[in-house]
């Protein structure tokens, strides 16, 4: 089987975090066990070591003021022309994706609700309680992050996990309960 993968804000080598080690394992899980993994990454995250394990592809996430935008990759055309790439080249039987954001703009590029692959939200956490816990009591954050980001992701997880995913694979039973009630 081919699938695509699609992390949020990290890459494929040389995880730092929980949620980047997860990515990672479970792709070179995926791959020693015969799928062949695509993987959709933003460029500035892409490593040498990458296409040992997938078939890469990369994109170039809008930046502002020196911070990652990657929240509205729903709106972003350099994400969603490298995935409607990926689409014609690639033979994809089901995506993955560790985040919400994306999610709605790649429903509409396979084909909205008459589309044949699966999709599949896979994340690490709950990320609108994370997006509170990383921006709502950080110090360092502007108070459009506080405020933004934190409603921004809760909304469009709550549209992913009503309107998008075909299935959740999450990281324990209180997270399926927190999805599932979103």
């Amino acid at each position: 089987m081919k699938l695509l993968s699609i992390p949020h804000t990290f890459g494929l080598s040389k995880p730092v975090s929980g949620g980047q080690n997860r990515f990672s394992h479970l792709v070179m899980g995926l791959t020693k066990r015969g799928h062949q993994v695509v993987v959709l990454q933003p460029a500035n995250l892409q490593g040498p070591e990458d296409s040992k394990f997938a078939t890469v592809y990369s994109f170039e996430d809008w930046r502002t003021l020196g911070k990652s935008l990657a929240i509205l990759r729903d709106f972003n055309s350099r994400f969603l022309l490298a995935l409607s790439r990926i689409l014609r080249r690639e033979n994809i039987m089901m995506i993955e994706m560790s985040h919400p954001s994306g999610m709605i703009g790649l429903k509409l590029l396979v084909g909205g609700k008459s589309r044949k692959v699966p999709l599949v939200y896979s994340p690490q956490n709950v990320e609108a309680e994370f997006a509170v816990e990383s921006y709502a009591a950080n110090e360092n954050s502007s108070w459009l992050e506080r405020l933004f980001v934190c409603k921004y992701t809760a909304l469009i997880e709550s549209l992913v996990c009503r309107y998008v995913a075909d299935r959740m694979v999450v990281c324990s039973t209180r997270d399926r309960e927190e999805l599932g009630e979103r």
